[in-house]
C-alpha cells in the first residue's frame, strides 16, 4: 500500500495546520521559482483584459449617457420653440442612432473581458490551495469560473449604475444595489449564496427594466418616474451585421482619439518632396 493511502492512526495528523501549510507553499516556491513566474504571468494577463474591458466599457457606457442627453435636449428645444432640422443635424441623429445599435455589443464585450480577466486571475488560485494542503481538484475550476462570472456581473452592474448615475438616477440606485449585493456575496466563495446572487439579480434586472415597463405598455399606462430606462442592452449573437457596426463603432472611436490626441492618421498624411 502506498504511504499516502495508508490510514492515518492518529486523529490529530489530519487537522489543518495553517503555519505548516505556509511553510510547505514558501518550501515550493523556492525549489520551483519557475511556479511564481506562472502566477505572475497569468494574474499579469487577466488584469490586462480587465483594463480593456474597462476601457471598452466606459466608452460604450459613457458616449451612450452623452447621447441621450443631447437627443433630450434637442427635444426640449423643438418643444419650446420651433426649429428646422438641417441635414447636419439628420446625420448627426443617423450617427447616433447607429452606436446606440452598436453599444449592447460593445457592452457585451467589456463583460466578456472582464469575465476572463477574473478568470485568468484566478486560475493560480487552485494551485496554491492545493500547496496548501486544502482539497483541490476539478470542483476548484467550476468553483472560480463561477466566481469569475459573478464578479464580471457585479463590475458590470456596478459600473452601470456609476456611469447612469448623472441622468437616470432610480436606475442606477437599483444597479449600485445588486452589485452591492455581490460585492457582499461573492467574496464568500459560497456556492450557494453566489448563485442567489445570480438569479436575483437577473430577476430584479429583467422585473425592472423589462417586465414591468413591457406590461405597462401594454396595459397603455404611463411609466411612474423612478421607472427608468438605460437603453436596450439586447444581444443578438447570431446578427452579423449588428458584429460589423459594432466594430465599425470601435475604429471611428479610435480614429475621434487619434484626432483628439493630434495623432495624423494614415490617409491624412502630407508627401512633402526636400
Amino acid at each position: 500500500m502506498k504511504p499516502g493511502l495508508a490510514p492515518s492512526q492518529d486523529n490529530e495528523d489530519d487537522k489543518f495546520d495553517m503555519e505548516d501549510a505556509v511553510h510547505k507553499l514558501e518550501v515550493y516556491v523556492e525549489d520551483h521559482p519557475d511556479f511564481m513566474t506562472a502566477v505572475v504571468f497569468w494574474v499579469l494577463t487577466g488584469n490586462v483584459l480587465l483594463v480593456v474591458g474597462l476601457v471598452v466599457f466606459l466608452y460604450s457606457e459613457i458616449k451612450a449617457v452623452c447621447l441621450v442627453r443631447s437627443h433630450e435636449t434637442r427635444r426640449k428645444l423643438l418643444e419650446t420653440q420651433p426649429l428646422t432640422p438641417t441635414s447636419g443635424d439628420k446625420d448627426a441623429t443617423e450617427e447616433e442612432r447607429n452606436f446606440l445599435a452598436a453599444r449592447p455589443y460593445l457592452t457585451f464585450v467589456a463583460t466578456c473581458l472582464f469575465f476572463f480577466g477574473f478568470l485568468l486571475a484566478m486560475i493560480p488560485l487552485c494551485d496554491v490551495l492545493h500547496l496548501l494542503g486544502l482539497p483541490t481538484g476539478v470542483a476548484c475550476i467550476y468553483i472560480i469560473t463561477l466566481e469569475a462570472f459573478a464578479l464580471a456581473l457585479v463590475a458590470t452592474l456596478f459600473l452601470l449604475g456609476l456611469v447612469w448615475s448623472c441622468t437616470r438616477p432610480w436606475a442606477a440606485a437599483l444597479l449600485l444595489s445588486l452589485a452591492l449585493g455581490g460585492i457582499v456575496l461573492c467574496p464568500t466563495g459560497n456556492v450557494l449564496l453566489v448563485m442567489v446572487f445570480l438569479a436575483s439579480s437577473l430577476a430584479v434586472y429583467l422585473l425592472y427594466f423589462h417586465w414591468y415597463p413591457q406590461y405597462l405598455e401594454d396595459q397603455h399606462v404611463a411609466r411612474p418616474s423612478w421607472l427608468q430606462s438605460i437603453g436596450s442592452l439586447e444581444v443578438d449573437l447570431t446578427s452579423h451585421e449588428a458584429w460589423l457596426q459594432s466594430g465599425r463603432a470601435m475604429a471611428g472611436s479610435w480614429d475621434e482619439a487619434q484626432s483628439l490626441l493630434g495623432a495624423p492618421s494614415g490617409g491624412d498624411k502630407s508627401d512633402k518632396a526636400v
